[in-house]
């Protein structure tokens, strides 16, 4: 998985981060003053330690799309198929087993979930992706669909985390963000490969904790997990 980061070195980011929070408090535009913020929160952590910084919904869209076909019926004369696109590159919470998804939308944006038979009003386990993330699915496509979740969906696994770079307090509001090699209907996905840990910075702006491999054994493991 390529990642397109920022580099903010640690020499001068604590007087940047300082010289932007003057400016958000001296600032009369909201949008003004929430992206100062944002930026002097960005050098802080830079301030602490040199750090690469991601903007999430550009990496999901600079993943790309695969298209993945659901078969009804097969081998009978009413055997038809439904083409879907999906996201080359899924998020979710680094706790979850599995994340799922419905595909693009048509408006090109696209929501990740943890856990099925959810509703509109569940929030902490879902993640979404404004219009125009992507382009709309081609005609014939089935769109996903944000409002409900039921039993079926595309599913992807959501890697582990090795001990090493598992934060000493918990995940809290991070993120990981991976490609999915095999969206899978209903049945189980293939082990991943090669995830990211996310901390977040504020709005769209993550700082990346952790790249790493998994293993062999760590793939073998995983391939034996089951739905919960």
């Amino acid at each position: 998985m390529n990642l397109s980061t920022v580099e903010i070195p640690r020499a001068g980011a604590r007087e940047r981060a300082l010289e932007y929070s003057r400016a958000a408090k001296r600032a009369n535009n909201p949008r003004e003053r929430e992206e100062f913020e944002r930026i002097a929160r960005a050098y802080r952590v830079a301030a602490r330690d040199e750090v690469a910084l991601i903007a999430l919904t550009p990496t999901i869209a600079a993943g790309g799309t695969v298209t993945r076909t659901l078969v009804w019926n097969r081998g009978l004369e009413s055997e038809r198929r439904t083409n879907y696109l999906l996201p080359s590159l899924a998020v979710c919470r680094p706790s979850a087993a599995y994340c799922y998804s419905l595909g693009i939308q048509r408006n090109g944006g696209v929501e990740f979930i943890d856990s099925l038979e959810r509703d509109f009003r569940y929030q902490k386990g879902r993640h979404s992706f404004a219009e125009s993330t992507f382009d709309p699915p081609p005609a014939g496509y089935q769109a996903g669909s944000p409002m409900q979740w039921t039993r079926q969906a595309w599913a992807a696994m959501v890697p582990i985390v090795p001990p090493k770079h598992r934060p000493p307090r918990g995940f809290g509001e991070r993120l990981i963000l991976w490609e999915v090699e095999d969206w899978q209907w209903t049945s189980l996905p293939t082990p991943p490969g090669d995830p990211a840990l996310l901390r977040p910075i504020g709005g769209d702006l993550y700082a990346v904790e952790a790249v790493w491999d998994l293993t062999e054994l760590e793939r073998l493991v995983l391939a034996g997990r089951r739905p919960e």
